[in-house]
């Protein structure tokens, strides 16, 4: 007789911000997964989690950084939160902020057939960003309307 074993599932919750859409970072979204699920089952679960935003992009266009940012209220101290956090914070909100090599964030580029436990084994710290998304889509309705009017624009020149 042959038996199976299961191990069991550990969730854990991870947050993840996107440095294109211009959201404050303190309002990061959570995302609840296995730890033995990959990195590409976390792309397509924060795809899911923000439909209306990441509509026009491919999962397989979402890049995943690893990085720890702590996120707390301004005035609060946290004890797992450095010197200069908020600073942080209002870094990471600027649009074209460069992720890759940025030796601020100290980001790690997550690859999408590796498990979420070798990259986040234990749970991770409370009220800090731990992916910051980046994708070479446009997201924000002003840079749609942007490429609107270029487009009009176009038309013109044509008749």
């Amino acid at each position: 007789m042959r038996y199976a074993i299961f191990s069991p599932m550990s969730k854990i919750t991870l947050y993840f911000y996107n440095v294109r859409m211009g959201d404050d970072p303190k309002q990061s979204s959570p995302v609840i997964i296995d730890i033995n699920e990959t990195v590409a089952s976390l792309k397509v679960l924060i795809k899911e989690s923000r439909k209306e935003r990441f509509e026009r992009v491919d999962v397989d266009d979402l890049t995943l950084w690893g990085v720890n940012i702590c996120c707390h209220n301004k005035g609060e101290k946290l004890q797992s939160c450095p010197k200069g956090s908020e600073k942080t914070l209002k870094y990471i909100k600027k649009k074209n902020v460069n992720i890759e090599n940025n030796k601020k964030l100290k980001p790690k580029k997550l690859s999408s057939f590796k498990k979420i436990r070798e990259y986040f084994g234990k749970e991770p710290v409370q009220e800090h960003i731990q992916i910051i998304v980046t994708s070479p889509i446009k997201y924000s309705e002003e840079e749609e309307e942007d490429d609107d009017v270029d487009e009009s624009d176009d038309d013109e020149d044509e008749d």
